[in-house]
């Protein structure tokens, strides 16, 4: 096995990082359309409903490449079972992980539909089925539902076909931070403009509170330079009457 895994190299790697870019991705959307932003979310809805379908249509694409056959016709794949046709030597273990492979590809169905007749492909009869399904919820949630547990199952055979353990967490930590602080960046622009419509009104006391406020927001967590700014503009805007 070692043998096969430095003859080829390039192959594996490729394959992993197509299988760590999917992670990613999936991560992002995972934080993105996650319940807690639903209010950020309708702030912006043109934006995030295509960020939602372009997301959803490239793992669609991602996973179905994985999935492939390795040989169609005269051409080849670099695909999972690529990997498994030039790297797993043992009969017993060969036949395992192609039995895996074919349930993946079953369960995976919804996605390779998809692909096949209308993303690499704009099928007559697809085409107006999926104009209709693609903003519907129940499909969202299908879709939504097999790239998880799709991509766990590859994941596991990946490390199988490898016979070494690959993680994700820590992508997925690196993407939960940087959406969570984008998103605080979305609600905090959303709270300045609340505020400053609002402070005309309030009493000089009232604006003390409320700018007290605000600083406890930003101590809350490393506010950077542009957020320092924001704040001390919010403050003078709040005072600008009483000075």
């Amino acid at each position: 096995m070692d043998e096969n895994l430095n003859n080829h190299e390039e192959d594996i790697k490729i394959i992993k990082e197509q299988v760590k870019s999917l992670f990613s991705i999936y991560s992002f959307y995972k934080y993105i359309f996650k319940k807690e932003n639903e209010e950020v979310l309708y702030n912006f809805p043109i934006f995030f409903a295509r960020i939602q379908i372009l997301m959803l249509d490239y793992l669609t694409l991602g996973i179905s490449r994985l999935l492939d056959p390795y040989k169609q016709g005269r051409n080849k794949n670099l695909t999972l079972e690529t990997l498994i046709e030039k790297l797993t030597n043992d009969e017993f273990d060969n036949k395992a992980q192609k039995c895996i492979l074919e349930d993946l590809r079953k369960e995976a169905n919804i996605l390779r539909k998809k692909r096949n007749k209308y993303l690499a492909h704009l099928d007559y009869k697809e085409a107006k089925k999926r104009y209709k399904e693609e903003k519907s919820i129940i499909h969202i949630l299908e879709l939504e539902n097999t790239i998880e547990g799709i991509l766990k199952e590859i994941s596991k055979l990946l490390n199988y076909i490898l016979d070494i353990e690959i993680t994700y967490r820590v992508i997925e930590q690196q993407v939960k931070t940087e959406i969570d602080y984008l998103f605080y960046i979305l609600r905090n622009e959303k709270i300045l403009e609340g505020l400053e419509f609002l402070c005309e009104q309030l009493s000089l006391d009232e604006k003390k509170e409320l700018a007290n406020k605000y600083k406890q927001l930003l101590d809350s967590h490393s506010p950077n330079l542009k957020e320092r700014e924001q704040y001390r503009n919010l403050v003078n805007f709040i005072f600008k009457k009483e000075t």
